[in-house]
């Protein structure tokens, strides 16, 4: 991801910079044992995309939840990630 990243999550809370996404992200995935997605479609171009995913997650207390999320992936011409918006 860039240094300046910006990751909108659905509930609204936005996360700026590669330092505070690594943060959140490393938070979020600590109760998790395992994160799985399944590409549904992929709609936009190799920087500008949107791509609904079926999200597999179970949890380290083995609890399991599936869900299906569509995000919006912005790339910057070197590839990394600029920006994301996610749904669901």
């Amino acid at each position: 991801m860039t240094d300046d990243v910006v990751l909108q999550l659905s509930d609204g809370t936005v996360l700026t910079g590669r330092d505070e996404v690594e943060q959140a992200l490393a938070a979020a995935w600590a109760p998790l044992s395992s994160l799985t997605h399944h590409e549904r479609n992929i709609y936009g171009t190799a920087e500008h995309f949107a791509h609904e995913t079926e999200v597999e997650i179970r949890t380290k207390d083995g609890a399991a939840i599936t869900s299906v999320t569509t995000s919006w992936i912005d790339r910057a011409g070197n590839g990394l990630l600029r920006s994301a918006r996610l749904y669901g």
